[in-house]
């Protein structure tokens, strides 16, 4: 079977022949019919893959909750050995295959008062967004400077 897209070619090909209105019709039946037989494979491809994306979804999710599990275990557990080497008073374990310190704690800022630190200390930052369904609402109304109402690209439903 041609592919789509030759199929496609064939059909706007045929339109701008000079062939008789009667036999014009049936060729053009003729290839849609090989396209909608053709989308129809398409779609049946699709749905199968749906059901690799779903199993590789259920995958990446069982995945991420074991990995989320095993990084837990390790913050636990570096945490553990970090207090009990701070209250033991040992900054150092010498092993074969890596070595363990205590490092001094770097220091922090704690911001005890946000209005009273001058204003070169302060970012302020302001988010200009426009409303695209407010300006879709309002163009459906009339014009607005600065914005239009274009065609989007056509969507594909599969039902």
């Amino acid at each position: 079977m041609p592919k789509l897209y030759e199929m496609t070619s064939d059909y706007l090909a045929l339109q701008n022949e000079d062939l008789e209105p009667e036999q014009l019709a049936d060729c053009l039946d003729s290839i849609k019919g090989a396209i909608e037989e053709k989308g129809g494979d398409i779609v049946s491809l699709i749905q199968n893959w749906q059901g690799d994306v779903d199993a590789i979804d259920s995958q990446i999710k069982r995945l991420q909750a074991m990995k989320k599990s095993v990084v837990t275990r390790q913050e636990n557990l570096k945490e553990y050995l970090r207090y009990n080497m701070v209250e033991s008073g040992i900054t150092k374990i010498e092993h074969p295959l890596f070595k363990i310190s205590i490092r001094k704690p770097a220091k922090k800022v704690r911001i005890t008062d946000v209005e009273a630190l001058p204003d070169e200390l302060v970012r302020v930052s302001v988010e200009t967004k426009p409303d695209l369904n407010a300006i879709k609402a309002a163009l459906k109304n009339g014009e607005i400077d600065g914005a239009e109402l274009i065609d989007g690209t056509p969507s594909l439903t599969i039902k």
